[in-house]
């Protein structure tokens, strides 16, 4: 079919339109194979005096996409925005449109951000032979929240009681990881020493 009209010129521009689209879960109305009819303009009408952003769905692949697209606009007042494949995503207006992508662009980096909560591990090395766990948890503490902050400090002891040189930590989220690389990497340690720090694993993949 041709292609199906958006909202008009300069209307969306900088949203977010798969932000939009994903705010959106499931199609609301379903177009069957004779094409859009009066009654489904007036639905979508309705949907959108609940909805800000309303999908709807052509349930037969011989529905013109266009012809659908402008049939609803039309018959619901509402604004056509975009279209993948046989499912349509109308607005009430523009400002609903934006309203409903910042707010779907929020929820998504809420999400993401959601996943910086999980644990980090991370390798340290050039630690000196000569310090204890308790020395290099002082110096860890301050980038890794503080003295309340979960973490688990791994420095493995050699026959003769000595580190051998390296230690595992973990931390509560990948924030505090990377304030602790940030501020432990390439810092002297003592002794002659450079602590380096990176995320566990990395050092053996040899490269990102």
């Amino acid at each position: 079919g041709g292609a199906a009209p958006g909202l008009a010129a300069g209307v969306g521009d900088g949203v977010d339109m798969r932000a939009a689209w994903d705010s959106v879960r499931k199609p609301l109305l379903s177009v069957g194979a004779k094409g859009a009819r009066p009654s489904h303009g007036n639905a979508l009408r309705e949907a959108l005096s609940a909805h800000a952003l309303v999908k709807v769905k052509l349930a037969s692949t011989r529905v013109d996409v266009g012809a659908a697209a402008a049939a609803l606009a039309e018959g619901s007042g509402g604004a056509f925005v975009t279209a993948k494949g046989q499912t349509l995503l109308f607005a009430r207006d523009e400002a609903s449109l934006r309203a409903a992508a910042e707010a779907g662009a929020a929820e998504a980096q809420a999400k993401q951000a959601g996943k910086g909560h999980r644990k980090a591990k991370l390798f340290i090395g050039g630690v000196p032979h000569g310090m204890t766990a308790a020395e290099l948890e002082h110096k860890i503490r301050p980038a890794a929240g503080g003295p309340d902050a979960p973490l688990v400090l791994e420095l493995p002891l050699d026959g003769e009681g000595r580190n051998r040189g390296h230690a595992l930590l973990t931390v509560a989220s990948q924030a505090a990881a990377e304030a602790v690389i940030f501020a432990l990497d390439g810092v002297d340690a003592g002794a002659g020493r450079s602590f380096t720090v990176r995320p566990d694993g990395a050092r053996k993949r040899g490269k990102r």
